[in-house]
């Protein structure tokens, strides 16, 4: 059984980057003078004292974080989930997982793995999306194992002894976020819905919210 020690600190999240915290949240430097607001299950509108603290105390040029949504046509790529039940899932996802079921196993990945095998499933999963973040330079920004976040884990979908999909796990006092990446040659088996039904079954029986993004 895959298990998880929750005692992870946003600001050994931060490390390696500038950042500044304010009311409890850290604001990031994830490019140049670009600084993104942790957690992202925050959804709060900042008030415009903190964005002046920000922009006043850091070189930040662009900030971005989250905020609900108020146009239910609108889809993002941040979900939280407060209530899982099997049950109410559709019958397409359960048929996945059983098809997942046969073909992948998941096991936790240690830094140098992450290193050597997960590239592919992150470059797919960034041109997927139509980002330019998905070199190799890009990819050892944040998953090489001497830049791989204090605390962070790597869940990964093994077909034999290829990574065919891999789930970083964020976990921060009742909340968790995972980031899904897969690569193109798997898709048609399913990997991701294989990776969240666990981690849903797991996680959400012991913590409040559950965030997903860029699946």
């Amino acid at each position: 059984m895959i298990s998880f020690k929750n005692n992870f600190e946003y600001k050994e999240y931060a490390h390696k980057n500038n950042f500044i915290e304010v009311d409890g949240n850290l604001w990031v430097e994830y490019a140049s003078f670009v600084f993104v607001r942790y957690p992202y299950f925050v959804l709060d509108e900042p008030d415009k004292k903190e964005l002046e603290y920000i922009f006043k105390n850091t070189n930040a040029k662009v900030i971005s974080y989250a905020v609900k949504s108020e146009n239910d046509k609108n889809n993002g790529w941040l979900y939280v989930c407060k209530k899982f039940d099997v049950s109410n899932l559709k019958d397409t996802f359960k048929r996945n997982v059983r098809k997942a079921e046969k073909v992948f196993s998941l096991r936790l990945l240690s830094p140098d793995e992450v290193e050597t095998l997960a590239y592919q499933p992150y470059c797919d999963t960034r041109k997927r999306l139509g980002l330019n973040d998905f070199t190799k330079e890009h990819f050892l920004k944040s998953f090489s194992k001497h830049n791989l976040r204090k605390n962070s884990c790597i869940v990964g979908a093994f077909a034999s002894e290829q990574l065919a999909a891999f789930s970083s796990i964020l976990m921060y006092k009742d909340f968790i976020e995972i980031g899904m990446y897969s690569a193109n040659d798997y898709l048609k088996d399913r990997p991701n819905d294989y990776l969240v039904s666990l981690l849903s079954k797991i996680f959400l029986n012991k913590f409040l919210s559950y965030c997903i993004s860029v699946i």
